[in-house]
C-alpha cells in the first residue's frame, strides 16, 4: 500500500502544479482583457490579488505534500483525509480562497480514483 501512497501523492503533486499553470493563464487572460480595455485597471488588480493568494495557498498544499511522512500512512484514504484536514485548517487560519478547498477536492477525487484502480501500480 506505501507504493499507491507514493504514487496517489505523486500525481496529486502534477496535478497541483498542473493548477498553477492554469492560473497564471487565467491571470494572463485577464491581463489581455484590460489591455483590450475590457476591464477596468481596479478589476485587473482585484482579479489578480486573488488569483495571487489561491496561488499561495496551492504552493503551501505542495509544500505540505512535500513533507508529508508516509510512515505515518497505511492507504491513501488516510492521505486524503489528512490533506482534507490541512487544508481546511490552512484556508482558516491563513484566510485563503474558500475555493481552494473546493479545487483541492476536485483533484484528489480523480487522482484518487486513478491511483485505486485495479492496474494502477
Amino acid at each position: 500500500m506505501e507504493r499507491k501512497c507514493l504514487y496517489f501523492l505523486k500525481i496529486l503533486r502534477a496535478e497541483l502544479e498542473d493548477l498553477l499553470e492554469d492560473l497564471r493563464a487565467v491571470e494572463e487572460r485577464y491581463r489581455d482583457r484590460f489591455a483590450s480595455a475590457e476591464i477596468s485597471n481596479h478589476v485587473l488588480m482585484e482579479n489578480e490579488a486573488f488569483l495571487s493568494r489561491e496561488e499561495e495557498s496551492v504552493r503551501a498544499l505542495i509544500a505540505s505534500i512535500d513533507g508529508m511522512n508516509l510512515s505515518r500512512y497505511k492507504s491513501v484514504d488516510e492521505i486524503v483525509e489528512d490533506l482534507d484536514t490541512v487544508t481546511r485548517e490552512f484556508i482558516t487560519t491563513q484566510e485563503y480562497p474558500a475555493a481552494v478547498h473546493r479545487l483541492l477536492k476536485r483533484k484528489m477525487d480523480k487522482v484518487f480514483s486513478y491511483v485505486m484502480a485495479e492496474d494502477a501500480p
